[in-house]
């Protein structure tokens, strides 16, 4: 049958922006229920009209029997509406293997929506046998016929090196043809490429463009990216200001991370004047969402007393969420309170609990902690082996006192055999540190050293952006 489109009377394009308009769709269903008689295309609109209630009540059983006329005919496109009414269930029992067959016919007729969603049945094994190869044969169609998802998938299967041999170049190319597309989620891993000079030479402009271009478009990550990258100063010259205006952007999209930064800057001045009832507002926001790392500032504003009154009990109790949540920094913190009776009752025997946690996720201080209690007998029996263990662990990662301990271990044979050679190999590294004692850390400091990154008593908890958020 020649459709309505075939005779130049109605592009498919200008259907679909009459379409978009609500204003329009009650002509889109009287011109599609005119013409529905003689028109497989119009057929295919009355369908859509009814699946969708534009124009019309929504009548999926209805939508159902449309489509089936139009792709008994072989209308292509009324047979991938078919195909996804028995894919999604809708007025039609849900079977994924009938809507491959009529998603099939339609691509064999070169349809870029039947052969993407082929794809996706064949590379999740849904409706049909899984088959990566499959799965990249249609994707690899659509995308040549412009579709852009198909050109977004190729560039994941492509960069994470799924169902084909990892190849970055062909990432970049792939979401090169989807981003120009106006895909944000391929502009924003663009984005990410140009930065990590994956698949391309570094490129901090182009990175700066495409990652622009996401943000621009309302892309969360993307503009959380761009901010941490402006507050940073990483790939492009900082700028305080524009690092506020992205993180302010991404958090009114609902980003808990650049909720948490957004604060960070307003308690630290950073691009705006320092506002620490402000701060509090955007990790109360955060933590409602959460983030781990807003309730372990919103605790340390409470033990601080910035932005609130001071209050350890406060303080405590952000630290228990956090640490719930299992964030390293607050099962440290927590262990701090018990161990010093901060916001609560001095209990040796918990703080060992949350500082032994803390040390098997790699936090170094409460490794030493561990180790010292272990020692000591504190809040746990006394176990010189274990507690030499964590020395030794400690003093591998270049921690003075946890050296001098190692080689005092060894000298005396304290939880491990006497070995005086050890013993000497370990008090000449010390020796040649020039260091004699290290300095104790206040309570404070220690609450705040954060990420790996040196910061004074006083600064907060910034998450610093993932460059793979993938």
């Amino acid at each position: 049958m020649v459709t309505a489109c075939d005779k130049g009377l109605i592009s498919p394009d200008s259907l679909k922006k009459v379409l978009s308009d609500s204003l329009n769709v009650g002509v889109v269903y009287e011109w599609a229920t005119e013409n529905a008689g003689n028109d497989d295309f119009a057929l295919a609109i009355l369908g859509r009209c009814y699946n969708l209630g534009e124009g019309v009540d929504k009548d999926n059983v209805k939508a159902v029997e449309l489509f089936t006329q139009g792709a008994e005919n072989g209308y292509a496109r009324a047979q991938t509406s078919l195909g996804w009414c028995y894919y999604a269930g809708e007025g039609v029992d849900r079977d994924p293997a009938k809507a491959v067959e009529w998603w099939t016919l339609a691509a064999e007729q070169g349809d870029p929506d039947a052969l993407l969603f082929l794809g996706y049945c064949y590379a999740d094994g849904e409706g049909a046998d899984k088959d990566d190869l499959k799965a990249m044969d249609y994707w690899t169609k659509a995308a040549i016929l412009g579709h852009h998802d198909a050109q977004f998938n190729l560039g994941v299967r492509y960069y994470n090196g799924e169902g084909v041999e990892q190849n970055f170049p062909a990432a970049v190319k792939w979401w090169t043809l989807a981003a120009e597309q106006g895909d944000t989620e391929a502009q924003y891993r663009l984005g990410i490429c140009y930065f990590k000079g994956e698949g391309v030479e570094t490129d901090n402009e182009m990175g700066k463009k495409w990652m622009t271009e996401a943000a621009g478009s309302g892309h969360s990550d993307a503009q959380y990216n761009l901010a941490n990258r402006y507050d940073n100063g990483e790939g492009m010259e900082q700028d305080y200001k524009q690092a506020v205006e992205w993180y302010r952007r991404a958090a009114e999209n609902g980003n808990p991370v650049a909720l948490n930064n957004l604060a960070c800057c307003y308690a630290d001045g950073d691009g705006v004047a320092q506002d620490f009832g402000e701060a509090m507002k955007w990790w109360r926001k955060a933590a409602a969402l959460g983030n781990s790392t807003a309730e372990y500032n919103i605790a340390l504003s409470y033990y601080n007393g910035e932005g609130v009154e001071k209050d350890p009990k406060q303080a405590f109790e952000w630290w228990k969420k956090a640490a719930d949540r299992g964030d390293v920094l607050a099962l440290n913190s927590v262990a701090e309170c018990f161990f010093n009776g901060v916001g609560v009752n001095r209990n040796y025997k918990n703080a060992f609990t949350y500082y032994l946690d803390a040390a098997t996720n790699d936090h170094t201080p409460s490794k030493s902690m561990v180790a010292m209690m272990l020692d000591m007998g504190l809040g746990v029996e006394k176990n010189d082996a274990e507690a030499f263990r964590w020395y030794k662990e400690v003093a591998d990662e270049g921690d003075i006192d946890a050296m001098r301990k190692v080689a005092e271990c060894y000298r005396d044979g304290i939880g491990v055999e006497k070995n005086s050679g050890l013993a000497k190999k370990w008090f000449d590294m010390i020796a040649s540190t020039g260091i004699q004692e290290m300095a104790v850390a206040d309570f404070p400091k220690r609450l705040t050293d954060t990420l790996g990154i040196e910061v004074d008593a006083s600064a907060r908890s910034r998450m610093i952006a993932s460059q793979r958020l993938l």
